[in-house]
């Protein structure tokens, strides 16, 4: 059930000679944003912590510099529009090009996460290249498990946030289904549908991207570097995409 208090975010200096000392009090409604909530983190003695997790496209692969990817895009939004007081934030990128989620629990990485302490957590689910592995859904799945019982367990009140990918006209050898007899949209559709039924915050990239590509007459092919990244267009459409999300109510 989700908290029903207002965000207030209160700052009472105490002056003893040269020394300033805060206190943050900070409270959420059904009406309190992620913008709100990572501004509210920010008065903490840490600061602010936001990290993402995931493949290539989390990473920014694709864009002509990484300050076009979607993820520096909504750290931009943070910092120029919510945090006029720059306050502490701060973001860590833990994607990585080619890796699945399993990948990134094999080789470490999702310890590194885990060992930054992040507040707000966003993971992309890299099912491209879980279709272009052949990885069964059933393993796509338990990477997703791992990943949250290994954040949760060393950090319960990190917040989750899980992220399809974008849209893509990826296929394996020409063919729409992989090994496993597994299309793109397969893996979409499975691990959408096992997130929510795990309650796990889940926002939907790649319909709406698709959506506000029709409303903008682009075609598919014009928003992607190589068919299956995202050219400095395709990001910023995933981040229109994002900053709407993150101008809603938390979902947690």
């Amino acid at each position: 059930m989700k908290k029903t208090m207002i965000l207030v975010v209160t700052s009472i200096l105490l002056f003893s000679g040269s020394a300033v000392s805060a206190k943050t009090i900070h409270s959420f409604s059904d009406q309190t944003t992620i913008y709100d909530y990572i501004v509210s983190e920010s008065y903490s003695k840490n600061g602010a912590k936001v990290a993402v997790i995931g493949s290539s496209v989390a990473r920014g692969k694709g864009a002509s510099h990484p300050m076009f990817s979607w993820f520096r895009l909504l750290e931009k939004e943070v910092r120029e529009r919510h945090l006029p007081h720059k306050k502490k934030l701060s973001f860590h990128n833990f994607a990585k090009s080619g890796y699945t989620l399993n990948m990134l629990l094999k080789d470490g990485t999702v310890d590194k996460l885990v060992k930054s302490e992040p507040d707000l957590v966003m993971i992309e689910t890299g099912v491209v290249n879980s279709y272009q592995y052949h990885q069964s859904i059933k393993e796509t799945e338990q990477a997703i498990k791992k990943t949250v019982d290994k954040i949760k367990k060393a950090s319960p009140d990190t917040k989750i946030l899980f992220l399809s990918p974008n849209p893509t006209t990826v296929l394996y050898n020409g063919k729409i289904d992989n090994k496993r007899n597994h299309s793109y949209q397969d893996y979409l559709k499975a691990t959408e549908q096992y997130i929510k039924e795990n309650e796990w915050p889940y926002i939907d990239i790649y319909r709406p991207m698709a959506k506000r590509m029709a409303d903008g007459s682009f075609e598919l092919k014009d928003t992607l570097a190589d068919g299956v990244h995202p050219n400095n267009i395709g990001y910023y459409i995933w981040f229109q995409v994002m900053n709407e999300y993150f101008n809603k109510p938390i979902p947690w």
